[in-house]
């Protein structure tokens, strides 16, 4: 198995644990009870395969920072996608600035790695 393993588990992780948020926020907003109750079910399914994702992240990095790191910003990212797709939300110039700086310090780290190994 690849060194490089972990990371495609924690932004996979990230992502799973903003898909289960967006499942409860549906589950609120319906009125039958039927697609509420499935609704949560699925979002416990996820954010527990996103935990599990996440852990095997940790077990496979050589440190706990990067999974942590990578995680986040799969979580903070994919959470402002589904909340434009779902919800019709609108993100600010200054939100897409520090986005992008989250990216490229995920870069840098990343990058910095390489060199060390």
């Amino acid at each position: 198995m690849s060194k490089e393993v972990y990371t495609y588990y924690a932004l996979i992780g990230g992502a799973c644990g903003s898909l289960g948020s967006t499942l409860g926020k549906f589950a609120g907003k319906t009125d039958y009870w039927i697609i509420t109750i499935g609704l949560l079910v699925a979002m416990v399914l996820v954010n527990t395969f996103g935990v599990m994702l996440f852990t095997k992240s940790l077990n496979f990095a050589p440190s706990s920072l990067q999974p942590v790191l990578f995680s986040t910003a799969s979580s903070y990212i994919s959470s402002a996608i589904l909340g434009i797709v779902f919800f019709d939300e609108a993100l600010s110039y200054l939100w897409c600035l520090g986005t992008l700086l989250v990216i490229l310090g995920m870069l840098f780290l990343h990058l910095n790695k390489e060199k060390v190994d």
